[in-house]
């Protein structure tokens, strides 16, 4: 029998499951990319969904990074 809703797994169980996904190499050098600008019209969208997300574990919002790489949002009908 499957669940409707399975459970949702939280971002530290993705890492422990997948390490080598998130494996930095000890002399790495940091990357940091410019953020693409998102559309006015998608703004309220984007930051929604951000939301959502960090409400569910799976982003974590941090105030300054080295590292970081652009997002692509895409809308989908529904």
């Amino acid at each position: 029998m499957q669940h409707a809703n399975p459970p949702k797994p939280k971002l530290e169980d993705i890492v422990q499951q997948f390490p080598k996904l998130f494996d930095v190499k000890e002399n790495a050098t940091p990357q940091y990319f410019k953020p693409y600008t998102v559309p006015f019209a998608l703004r309220d969208k984007v930051e929604a969904e951000i939301q959502r997300l960090e409400k569910e574990g799976v982003l974590k919002k941090i105030e300054t990074s080295d590292w970081a790489t652009q997002s692509h949002c895409t809308c989908f009908k529904d």
